[in-house]
């Protein structure tokens, strides 16, 4: 038949016995086992989510910061457009006057 006390160790009862004060069932440290296991598993469990989460925000962060460049690049390309159509526009404007004085001039020299 199956032996309870081998299972868990002379040991294991001993280190036990003094902390409750009364030697424990073999039961009761056959749970108390089982619930710390279980506790360790969902400890680790929890500590490798947080280093996922971690791991994720860390990603998603240098993301971020790559976005926050891109911005600021298309910003700087933005308003290098924007300089390059007003100075078209004035050169249009320019060129117009010209024209239009040239017109001018061509129709008085008739």
């Amino acid at each position: 038949m199956f032996d309870l006390f081998y299972f868990l160790g002379h040991s294991t009862m001993k280190i036990l016995t003094p902390l409750f004060g009364y030697q424990l069932h073999p039961c009761s440290l056959l749970w108390l086992q089982i619930a710390t296991e279980t506790s360790l598993s969902e400890k680790a469990k929890l500590e490798q989510r947080v280093e996922d989460l971690e791991s994720m925000s860390h990603e998603l962060e240098a993301e971020r910061s790559e976005f926050i460049l891109r911005v600021n690049a298309l910003k700087d390309d933005t308003r290098s457009l924007e300089d390059q159509v007003k100075d078209l526009a004035t050169r249009l404007t320019d060129a117009q006057d010209a024209a239009s004085q040239n017109k001018s001039n061509a129709t008085q020299m008739k």
